[in-house]
């Protein structure tokens, strides 16, 4: 579009003049959607309120979003991101497998995670890491801290220094094994 409205709420706090400033000077919109794990959180939704029904309706309702342009996909890009998301929603046993394999048919557990807008992979590494969890003879609670934040959307990419030296030499001695004992990998 090259025009249209938008709503901008703006917090009536110290920050109020600084957000205004903003918004009068106007600043690029990049798309969220951009991120897969963005895209598989509004896919698990779209399919559990029966407004994307097949994959070909999930590839018409992104062709038409701004990540669709900002990102450069054509037919055929957005046709191989539909295959992905959707054979991996069914891995991770979000989706069922249907008679054709074009038809999205959600399953109980795509459902809890649609309806607690929990992001699908992040609930598959949960179920997978607490699976591990339980069947471990003694469990520790770096086992179970381990197991609730080794997920893709909790990891960073670096520790500070500062964070480092908290760390105790025990816990770092450890990782290895309770990594391979009770994490999703």
């Amino acid at each position: 579009d090259t025009e249209g409205d938008v709503f901008y709420l703006i917090p009536r706090d110290n920050d109020f003049e600084y957000h205004k400033e903003r918004v009068l000077k106007g600043e690029r919109i990049l798309s969220y959607m951009g991120r897969k794990e963005i895209i598989y959180a509004h896919l698990i939704r779209a399919i559990y309120k029966e407004r994307v029904k097949t994959i070909q309706e999930f590839e018409d309702w992104f062709s038409y979003s701004l990540a669709y342009i900002q990102f450069d996909y054509n037919a055929q890009r957005c046709h191989d991101l539909a295959t992905e998301l959707c054979e991996n929603l069914r891995k991770w046993g979000m989706l069922l497998n249907a008679k054709d394999p074009n038809d999205l048919v959600i399953s109980h557990r795509g459902k809890i995670c649609a309806q607690m807008l929990i992001e699908p992979l992040s609930f598959f590494q949960y179920i997978t890491n607490m699976n591990k969890y339980f069947s471990l003879e003694n469990p520790t609670d770096l086992d179970l801290a381990r197991a609730l934040g080794m997920v893709d959307a909790l990891k960073t990419d670096y520790v500070t220094y500062g964070e480092d030296a908290k760390i105790s030499q025990s816990i770092k001695n450890s990782v290895a094994e309770c990594y391979r004992k009770s994490v999703h990998t």
